[in-house]
Formats: C-alpha cells, sequence, structure tokens
C-alpha cells in the first residue's frame, strides 16, 4: 500500500497472466490492505500556521509563532516555538531544526548502542529519504532519514540498532535479525508501529 493505493512490483518480463495469478491469490490479502489503510490516519502536508502540531520523539507540539528573536526554534511545554513572520520563514527554521535534532540525537543513540553491540560506525550522516529509514555502506558508513526523529524514542532507538547490525551482517539473514533482537529484544513491535504509521512522518 503506497499513498491509497495498492503497488504490485514485479519483473520488467513477467507475463501478464502471472501478474493476474499473484493478484488473485493475494485477493484477500489486498482487501484487508485496503481496508486497514481506509481506517488508519491520514497524512496531511505542513502548511506551517499557528497551532498546527509538529511531532518530535513521538510527542505532539502546537506550532506557536513569537515576535521574540530566537536564534533557534525551541520546545516550551506543548509548545513548538519559533520566531518568524511568515510560513515561509517558519518552514525554513524548521525544516533546519529538524535536520538539526535529527543529527544529535541519532549520533547521540548510535554511540550509546554502539557500546552496547560493540560496534562502531566509520560515519554517520542523516539526510531524506521517501522510503527508507537508514543504510549502511560497504565502507562502514551509516545514514539515516531525519525524518525518523518524529517517531517515539523507542523506535528512533530499533532504527539505530538495524543499521548497527548491518555492520556485521550486510543482509537480512537470520543471524542479522539474531543480532538485532540480542540488542532489543521487542524490536518487532517498533519495526510494526514503523510499518503502520511511517507514512505520517513527514512534513509535505
Amino acid at each position: 500500500m503506497r499513498d491509497g493505493a495498492v503497488q504490485l512490483v514485479v519483473p520488467k518480463r513477467m507475463s501478464k497472466r502471472r501478474i493476474n495469478a499473484i493478484i488473485d491469490e493475494k485477493a484477500n490479502w489486498i482487501r484487508r490492505a485496503v481496508e486497514q489503510d481506509a481506517a488508519a490516519p491520514k497524512f496531511q502536508a505542513k502548511t506551517y500556521q499557528p497551532g498546527e502540531t509538529f511531532m518530535h520523539l513521538g510527542q505532539t507540539y502546537v506550532l506557536t509563532p513569537t515576535t521574540d528573536a530566537l536564534d533557534w526554534p525551541m520546545i516550551q511545554g506543548k509548545a513548538l516555538v519559533v520566531s518568524g513572520a511568515d510560513s515561509a520563514q517558519i518552514k525554513v527554521q524548521i525544516d533546519a531544526w529538524y535536520l538539526h535534532e535529527a543529527t544529535q540525537q541519532l549520533t547521540t543513540r548510535t554511540a550509546k548502542f554502539g557500546t552496547l553491540m560493540d560496534l562502531s560506525p566509520n560515519n554517520i550522516k542523516t539526510k531524506y529519504y521517501k522510503s527508507r529509514w537508514g543504510a549502511c555502506s560497504p565502507t562502514g558508513d551509516l545514514t539515516y532519514n531525519w525524518r525518523i526523529i518524529m517517531a517515539p524514542a523507542e523506535v528512533v532507538d530499533y532504527v539505530v540498532v538495524h543499521e548497527l547490525a548491518h555492520l556485521r551482517h550486510h543482509n537480512h539473514s537470520r543471524q542479522f535479525w539474531g543480532c538485532v533482537a540480542e540488542a532489543m529484544p521487542d524490536y518487532k513491535d517498533h519495526n510494526r508501529w514503523l510499518k503502520q504509521n511511517g507514512h505520517l512522518l513527514r512534513l509535505e
């Protein structure tokens, strides 16, 4: 399911007969997926207007512009306080704030779990990915999707553990998942949350 539609990704040379057979075989799953998607919360692009909500580590904060000169957006109680005269200025600040927060949080959490797992990346980066939460390069560089900073802290930690485990196992083998489970026994709960709610972790 992607953006309210069912997508079937197949090899270019697969026959239409086989494609239709797959659809028939998975008809019950497709029906359930459509029903679940219809009932799931829908994403709405941010407009950066006062009163709009933004997520940070699983908590929801209300956008509250101020006339005070702030060097950086800041959380005060349940408010995300931003200095800006219009939505364009506010957008620039919030986008930069998210990237900064993600870089700091992910670097700290990678160090924490790296010590626990006896694994150390060569380098840590944060960037925007459309459909993945992290990547591990053959040279040991970890790159995280900054959007994960919107998720609950334990889900952020799951992504960190997942990518660290790839430093030892560059696949999704039984050994890989065993490595993840050793550091985070309840990882399946966080993986499930991400699959169900990941589409909400974006701004536009």
